[in-house]
């Protein structure tokens, strides 16, 4: 829901909910009417006040009930029927009032003996709108007390997930209204963030009219750039892709930076910062362990010491180490998360009182959408993100930038060549070193708290989404359902194809994806009953492998099915007779005695002598000159 353009942000925070609410149950459901007359019950409310300007918008005459120190505050806003909430007596006063009429409709929040009251002052056909929680009527109990009555108990949260193209409907309908002045902000009281805990005692003592609103402070969004007069502390400063970042700061004008990390500068992280200085920067090399409070303290210590005020810092520590969960030790785990969890922390809790200008983490595409074996790391990037948002929330700056891979630095840089090539056959795009820093220098001069940079395929993306799997996450981003939500194209060729040639295209299709995931040249040299993970296939494979058989063969299969069927052969026999329900024209017992019988024969040809083999041959011969005549 945009921001109405004329409101500020604490006036606006008092719409969604209660006009929502509001507008759905006497306009959507109820269908209010001009001259008809409506109670809103606790109209000095949230939602009533909502309901109040509802109402009149449509025409119709109020009746609202609220306690005696606020109906003041209802008069002032036209409503000449109010009446009190804490007591019964609301029920006699309208029919009082309407001559025994009642009402049309009626908006109730009350339980307990409310609930029946209301239904004596509604009129004939009248319509009842139950937003309450606790102790409601069912339908049944409505329908007994009064069958003419239409009775509408609902909550929003359920409509907007049954029903989200309604809402967006009310929504569009609320926006126009308010950017044309027809409705506007409810009476609210702001309290600033450090003051939670008197904003709820504030509302627990019934004082307020309309909204509280806890309101955050504000962050600057003034562009910050490189400053010379400043210092700059990059976290994994002397692994590649630091070292990049630490050649683009200086370009941008950084004169004194730090660089942080666990082991002493390699020799070409010795050139690099050989070739900094020389361009006139000042680089100190402080090593330690980001993962220790203890030795970040050391550092901020020195750096406050003998350098220029500490102004931005930027971590891109960390470490890889995939694997399966399910064969994953706690060390290997905490192992990856030391970096990202306990480094961001600890980064997060020392500067806390430094006037940073920037405090960007360099988190990874796996925490947003995951990765096979990336369980620890996608998990670690995931708590980068997390502190990065509670900063801003605290008025810190802060900015999480889940990367995706980098072409020649960092750890994508480092995997072999089989890896590469499943990251290219993902879709995913490696980024080139040049656009990366083209992107944190947009991204540093936003406001932004998180964003994502990767260059990606869709269309292949999708393709390689395991079967039945939906990441909410990408539904803005991908237009169409993923494949497998329509025929294969090596399905319906499977399908179509003459029962006899079944088996040979579902050979080729497995050697064929054994292939991709392994990056082999020629499926040919895969043998049948050559075992997978002798060729290279890891448990992560596994992962990937089973995942493109799904998607090709429109099935789900077992996350152990390449280790209980781990061979080419293996895998047909499994797949044929248990999983596709086609008929194929062999039986897979009389293919393995067959070739058995020639592994038999061969083996008995070898035995024989060369005269033997002569007169085997020449009786052979004979036999077919004999038949041709």
């Amino acid at each position: 829901m945009p921001k109405p353009k004329q409101m500020s942000f604490a006036e606006a925070a008092t719409l969604p909910l209660t006009f929502l609410t509001a507008y759905y149950g006497l306009q959507h459901l109820a269908k209010i009417q001009p001259g008809e007359r409506v109670l809103i019950h606790a109209a000095a409310g949230g939602v009533g006040q909502a309901a109040v300007q509802i109402a009149q918008l449509a025409g119709a005459e109020i009746f609202a009930t609220a306690s005696p120190p606020k109906w003041e505050f209802l008069k002032s806003l036209g409503i000449k029927h109010i009446m009190n909430s804490r007591t019964l007596d609301f029920a006699d006063q309208i029919m009082e009032l309407t001559a025994g009429e009642g009402v049309d409709v009626v908006l109730n929040s009350l339980n307990g003996e409310y609930i029946p009251k209301n239904l004596e002052v509604l009129a004939p056909q009248g319509r009842f709108v139950e937003i309450g929680k606790i102790g409601i009527w069912e339908a049944q109990q409505v329908q007994e007390k009064r069958p003419d009555v239409s009775y509408f108990p609902f909550d929003l949260g359920e409509v907007a997930q049954q029903q989200p193209e309604v809402i967006a409907q009310v929504s569009e309908a609320l926006t126009h209204r308010w950017n044309q002045g027809e409705l506007v902000a409810l009476p609210h009281k702001v309290f600033p963030s450090t003051q939670i805990t008197e904003a709820f005692r504030y509302m627990q003592q019934a004082k307020n009219i309309g909204k509280v609103v806890v309101e955050m402070p504000q962050v600057s969004i003034d562009p910050k750039s490189i400053q010379p007069e400043a210092s700059y502390l990059i976290t994994g400063g002397l692994g590649a892709l630091g070292l990049e970042v630490a050649q683009w700061m200086v370009k941008q004008g950084a004169q004194h930076l730090v660089l942080s990390g666990r082991r002493a500068p390699s020799e070409n992280a010795q050139k690099v910062i050989g070739n900094l200085e020389t361009a006139g920067a000042s680089v100190s090399v402080l090593l330690g362990d980001i993962s220790r409070q203890e030795d970040v303290a050391k550092t901020l210590e020195a750096i406050s010491t003998s350098l220029p005020p500490l102004k931005g810092v930027i971590h891109a520590a960390g470490v890889l180490d995939d694997g399966l969960v399910k064969n994953m030790s706690w060390q290997r785990f905490t192992k990856v998360m030391a970096p990202k969890v306990q480094g961001t922390w600890n980064l997060h809790q020392l500067t806390l009182d430094l006037p940073l200008d920037f405090f960007v983490c360099f988190s990874s595409i796996a925490s947003l959408l995951g990765g096979p074996g990336q369980g620890n790391y996608a998990a670690a990037n995931a708590f980068m993100d997390a502190v990065v948002h509670y900063r801003r929330g605290l008025g810190l700056p802060g900015l999480s930038i889940n990367w995706g891979g980098w072409a020649s630095v960092g750890m994508t840089a480092r995997l072999d060549s089989i890896n590469q090539k499943r990251w290219e056959s993902s879709g995913v795009i490696l980024i080139e070193l040049e656009r990366g820093m083209q992107a944190l220098e947009s991204l540093l001069s936003d406001s932004l708290s998180q964003v994502a940079v990767l260059p990606i395929n869709w269309s292949k993306f999708v393709k390689q989404i395991p079967r039945g799997q939906k990441i909410q996450f990408l539904d803005a981003l991908i237009s169409a359902e993923p494949s497998f939500t329509q025929k294969s194209a090596f399905r319906e060729q499977l399908e179509a194809a003459a029962v006899t040639e079944r088996q040979e295209l579902l050979t080729n299709q497995i050697r064929s994806l054994i292939a991709k995931t392994l990056g082999l040249p020629d499926t040919q040299k895969i043998g049948m009953r050559q075992p997978l993970f002798d060729l290279g296939l890891d448990s992560l494979m596994a992962v990937e492998l089973k995942n493109r058989l799904e998607s090709s063969l429109e099935t789900s299969l077992s996350s152990t099915l390449l280790f209980d069927y781990p061979t080419v052969e293996a895998l047909l026999e499994y797949l044929a007779s248990d999983v596709i329900l086609l008929d194929f024209s062999y039986d897979l017992d009389e293919t393995e005695n067959v070739e058995q019988e020639e592994i038999d024969n061969a083996s008995r040809f070898q035995e024989i002598s060369e005269d033997e083999m002569a007169n085997l041959l020449a009786k052979k011969l004979e036999s077919l000159g004999g038949n041709k005549s």
